[in-house]
């Protein structure tokens, strides 16, 4: 899916680099410096791919055994699946033809039945079972035996493919299974989800390759399956192939080939680990690899186009650095004996987590270190970080529901920081987290449209939805500020403890909670359950008299005419929240807790006169932001322009960002916003850049058709680009961070 991005969310930033600044101000184009934030684009591919011809025509209504009903006399009327069904292992087979852009199949499902039916549905989309289901029962000593199957229709309401028995079903005996077995049909469609195939050139010829994307609910446009991230299994998938093709999937090959008919092979792949149906992957492709081995000896692999394989090397060296590194933190090895990652002309989405078998775009990927841009160079770096934390997070422990997304994504999108700084120390990759997520989603996050974190979803499109900015990127801003509350080591050993707890199985948010509850001691749920099951967050005000300081909070949204009451939260919008603070003048660090039932808390242990100026939210580290009176917005900005350097780049930018939103905000005037940026000439930091380039992005919308102000906004930030812009010259060249101004 496509809209919005999953998985790994693509941003371009909004400075590309800061000399454009000055001629953008110059001729007056009232648009953002560089590239505006988007979740739904990327740069241009390494190399063009040929376009992908029209999706064969889907199978007309009617064809197969098991005809579209309406009949919703059963449970299969429901969204979700029974408790009592639930599979234990697929023997899955599949026969791509590349020629026609269609494939057949075989699943032999193994079920447990807890609970007496005579019916059985499972998940089923376009793909159309092509003969009668078939069912019987094996014993764990190999024996069978065949149960009648009466009937089968589709409920497409809700997906399924329904199998009717001649009689109930019983409870079986232990050690005895039910296997359902299906065949069924389905085409390589166009439309990037499912089993799908594209076009590329290679040296002037037309190509294909055929290749999956499953998440969120499409893994039943692929094979008839029970659809749902708890209905853990596992696998043993066969292919039979092309000769001039070659195979790949979850798992490593079981043995040889097995040499067929026509020119035809039949690979098959080790019997996985219980896994997610979303997982499921299968790649049949004409593409070379290169390697390396990790510290333990797992084999990394990046597949790509033969003519871009050399564009491959800085992606498995980067793997290797982050794979090794991940299975220290975790302290859990990786799950399975390899690790695959191919780079798919036209891939839907930026990336995929397939366990044991990655897929990506190809610029998710690919890097060409004379060709190439910094900021590329960055990405692919963080989507490899972000897909391999999605080894542990996401794989080996799986919410138990869509709801609880942000379980899998919130992580990923958390630790890709972490594992890109330890591949390129120099980066600063926590600094940048705050431009790339924290900030950013603080915008979206203040709209009476946004969502809490933990939302009901019930339908498919519910669940696609989710796949926002909400789920990955405020998921990630709360653990960072979890993190810090915790401590590193023991947000650690609690995420430690969370994957040993429901290794290869499901949870919930509950269950995190009490993983790091039961290391740190701490009350956990009770305080981060206030940012999770609302929407929003929270402005803190500080008054500072002569003799102390006072917090009060209230909900903050960007529209000054929105009812903050709205839509009713059963927490009243009000948050408990780790508060971290600093004073300049005697340099302290110190933390409080702001109980949400707590109309105002008094800052102990600072003195005004002693302490000097106080910073609240030290580095932005707390989702919130901080509103002061007029006499410390004026101190804050006499302090940036006589020394800037007093306060780090991440205050400095947080400062610039909260000024600018409180201002639209309607809650300080737009006077403190502009004398705060006074200092701007002495700055030479890119993430401060990157915030004031964002932040007056709005003003520079309302001002542009003003010919009496928009002239001054002008002249204002053209005197304070100047310097900076200077200094940077045009050549793309110093550090990274340098060379992303």
């Amino acid at each position: 899916m496509e809209k919005p991005e999953k998985r790994y969310f693509i941003r371009r930033k909004h400075a590309v680099i800061i000399c454009i600044t000055v001629v953008l101000c110059c001729l007056a184009v009232g648009l953002g410096v560089g590239l505006s934030r988007s979740n739904n684009t990327t740069p241009a591919a390494t190399t063009t791919p040929a376009p992908t011809a029209g999706p064969p025509q889907p199978p007309s209504p009617g064809r197969g055994p098991c005809l579209p009903s309406t009949d919703s006399s059963g449970d299969w009327r429901n969204f979700r699946l029974p408790d009592y069904v639930n599979p234990v292992h697929y023997n899955l087979h599949l026969e791509p033809n590349l020629e026609d852009d269609t494939y057949t199949g075989t699943v032999d499902i193994q079920l447990e039945v807890t609970k007496p039916t005579r019916h059985l549905w499972l998940h089923i989309r376009e793909t159309f079972v092509s003969t009668l289901p078939r069912l019987k029962v094996l014993s764990s000593q190999g024996g069978q035996r065949e149960v009648a199957v009466k009937s089968c229709f589709e409920y497409k309401a809700q997906q399924y493919v329904v199998v009717e028995a001649t009689e109930e079903l019983p409870v079986l005996d232990t050690g005895e299974v039910y296997t359902l077995s299906l065949d069924f049909q389905g085409w390589l469609n166009g439309s990037l989800v499912g089993f799908y195939r594209v076009t590329y050139m290679e040296n002037g010829i037309t190509k294909k390759i055929a290749a999956t994307d499953h998440e969120p609910t499409d893994a039943r446009k692929s094979f008839p399956c029970f659809d749902e991230p708890n209905k853990k299994a596992t696998y043993t998938i066969s292919i039979t192939h092309d000769v001039n093709y070659n195979v790949l999937s979850n798992m490593p090959v079981e043995g040889s080939p097995q040499q067929l008919l026509g020119n035809k092979i039949k690979t098959t792949f080790q019997k996985s680990v219980p896994m997610s149906t979303y997982l499921v992957c299968f790649a049949v492709h004409q593409f070379a690899y290169v390697e390396r081995t990790s510290a333990r000896g797992i084999p990394l692999k990046i597949w790509a186009q033969p003519s871009q394989i050399s564009t491959a090397l800085y992606a498995v060296n980067v793997t290797k650095l982050i794979f090794d590194y991940f299975e220290e933190y975790f302290n859990m090895t990786y799950s399975i004996s390899k690790l695959d990652k191919i780079a798919i002309p036209d891939f839907g989405t930026g990336a995929m987590e397939n366990w044991g078998l990655i897929t990506y775009r190809e610029t998710n990927l690919l890097y060409d270190e004379n060709q190439s841009s910094s900021y590329n160079k960055q990405r692919v770096a963080s989507v490899i970080a972000h897909e391999l934390v999605h080894q542990w997070f996401g794989n080996i422990v799986t919410m138990d529901w869509w709801d609880d997304l942000w379980l899998n994504e919130g992580f990923a999108s958390f630790f890709e920081y972490i594992g890109v700084e330890l591949a390129e120390p120099t980066w600063g990759m926590r600094d940048i987290m705050i431009i790339s997520d924290v900030l950013p989603v603080m915008v979206d996050d203040a709209l009476l449209s946004s969502h809490p974190i933990i939302v009901d979803v019930s339908t498919p499109a519910e669940i696609t939805s989710v796949f926002d900015a909400i789920s990955y990127s405020k998921g990630a801003s709360i653990l960072r500020m979890l993190e810090d509350w915790m401590g590193r080591d023991e947000f650690r050993d609690g995420c430690r403890k969370y994957l040993k707890d429901f290794y290869f199985k499901n949870a919930k948010t509950s269950d995190f909670w009490a993983s790091l509850a039961s290391v740190s001691g701490l009350p956990i749920a009770e305080v981060m359950d206030t940012w999770t099951k609302q929407m929003g967050y929270p402005v803190l005000d500080l008054s500072v008299s002569d003799t102390d300081a006072r917090l009060s909070q209230k909900r903050f949204l960007l529209d000054p005419k929105a009812d903050t009451s709205q839509p009713p939260s059963d927490l009243g919008y009000k948050w408990t929240i780790p508060v971290q603070w600093h004073s300049l003048q005697s340099d302290k660090n110190m933390s409080l807790m702001f109980d949400k039932n707590t109309a105002e808390q008094t800052i102990t242990g600072y003195s005004p006169l002693a302490d000097g100026l106080l910073k609240v939210n030290d580095d932005h580290i707390g989702f919130y932001r901080v509103n002061h009176d007029d006499r410390m917005w004026t101190a804050i900005s006499q302090q940036l322009q006589t020394n800037h350097l007093e306060f780090d780049a991440a205050d400095r930018t947080s400062y610039i960002d909260d000024v600018f939103a409180l201002a639209r905000a309607d809650i300080i005037d737009y006077g403190h916003a502009f004398n705060l940026t006074k200092y701007l000439t002495s700055e030479t930091e890119y993430i401060v850049w990157d915030r004031v380039d964002a932040s007056i992005a709005y003003v520079r919308n309302m001002l542009s058709s003003n010919a009496l102000l928009y002239p001054k906004f002008q002249q204002l930030f053209r005197d304070h680009v100047k310097a900076i812009a200077t200094q940077l010259g045009w050549e793309d060249e110093g550090t990274q961070t340098e060379r992303l101004d």
